[in-house]
């Protein structure tokens, strides 16, 4: 289930840690999008100039949530399947790109980046003159044994938003961690705890930044000569 399906409790949660907030707040951009492309489509009139396809209490928000979701975590980029499959058609490249390609069962295979046993088939003729499209296997299967393909190398914030679940151990794992440096002055006294390390015992204090909430020393620190050092 992607976070864009999820309740507000369930939300909630990745305010309370630090890799989480960056997606809560790609989740409220992608709800507040959402919302607004359908009441343009509304607004265009798609429920009264299509009644007998969009019938009275057919749209819901809920609905359209579930549809967008279905759509971006089973999607394939045009790019990784053969290019006969998009060469001879009407739409230029890029509009194949952008909306990508949804293929049944395969979007219904896990992933796992060591045992990815599915890949696509070399294409030749044969596939390109009757529409088909293969894939194979490199390792023998037997029956009943789940096989997978491989999402990609991503971190576990793109696995939840895009895929609906993250990995225990994944190596592309990172954690972005922000340092207000504004909040750093000099010329002001150390705090009262304060105990120099190793690297600044040999350092002058008057050479040595310090936080600070006096709004006096903070504007008297920070001329715009050091901001635009941070540029």
């Amino acid at each position: 289930c992607l976070p864009i399906c999820w309740k507000r409790n369930e939300l909630a949660l990745l305010a309370g840690c630090i890799p989480g907030m960056p997606a809560l707040q790609k989740v409220a951009a992608r709800t507040m999008q959402l919302a607004m492309e359908l009441i343009a489509l509304v607004d265009a009139g798609l429920l009264w100039r299509f009644p007998s396809i969009f019938q009275p209490g057919m749209i819901t928000w809920d609905r359209w949530v579930w549809a967008a979701a279905v759509y971006e975590s089973r999607v394939l980029p045009a790019s990784s399947l053969p290019a006969w499959i998009w060469a001879d058609t009407e739409s230029p490249p890029n509009v194949w790109e952008s909306c990508g390609v949804i293929i049944p069962f395969l979007d219904m295979l896990n992933h796992e980046d060591d045992s990815a046993q599915v890949q696509w088939k070399t294409a030749d003729e044969e596939d390109a003159s009757m529409k088909r499209l293969n894939i194979v296997t490199d390792e023998k299967t037997k029956k009943h044994m789940q096989i997978y393909r491989n999402y990609g190398t991503l971190d576990n914030e793109h696995f939840m938003l895009q895929f609906g679940f993250t990995r225990m151990t994944n190596p592309a794992d990172r954690v972005r961690i922000a340092w207000a440096l504004v909040d750093g002055v000099g010329g002001v006294a150390p705090p009262v705890d304060y105990e120099p390390v190793s690297d600044t015992a040999n350092i002058p204090l008057s050479h040595l930044v310090f936080e600070s909430t006096d709004a006096d020393s903070l504007k008297a620190w920070w001329t715009e000569q050091r901001i635009a050092l941070l540029g």
